[in-house]
């Protein structure tokens, strides 16, 4: 559904799907959905991927069984709330205050080492896990969660 419509530049304003445009210096399309692009995120992505198949197989590797999800975790969960943040506020610049990721670490060290190993033999609490998160989060803070650069030059014809 377009939502969209054109600002006194003559430039489309508006949400368009997962992508918008707007005015302002210069013009040009600002795609949010990059963040998602970011090599970081799909190294992350792509690591999980292989460990969890290598897991199904049966090939198990002590330290990554142990820890390389928890580590991989923050960035990929938070890679993907800052691209939904970017996309509703419509703000390439926006990046995660460091409270919101402090939050995740300790959301995530609460459910997956305190309140769910109790009721599932599957997990055991271990706080290297939280060691993990945290430095899933650092990795996070200082790589993806910066503000995308957007030229304010007009595209040379």
């Amino acid at each position: 559904m377009e939502d969209t419509e054109v600002n006194p530049n003559g430039n489309l304003s508006g949400h368009i799907g997962l992508y918008y445009a707007h005015g302002g210096a210069g013009g040009g399309i600002a795609k949010p959905m990059r963040t998602l692009r970011h090599p970081v995120f799909l190294v992350s992505v792509v690591l999980f991927l292989v460990n969890q198949a290598l897991e199904q197989t049966g090939v198990f590797f002590p330290l990554l069984f142990s820890y390389l999800d928890d580590l991989l975790a923050m960035p990929i969960v938070l890679t993907i709330i800052l691209a939904a943040e970017r996309i509703y506020f419509r703000k390439d610049d926006f990046v995660l205050p460091l409270a919101w990721i402090s939050g995740a670490v300790a959301a995530f060290s609460v459910f997956f080492e305190l309140i769910l190993p109790p009721f599932s033999q599957k997990h055991t609490a271990d706080w290297l896990d939280v060691v993990a998160y945290a430095v899933g989060a650092v990795l996070f803070h200082f790589t993806v969660n910066r503000p995308l650069c957007v030229s304010n030059t007009p595209a040379r014809s």
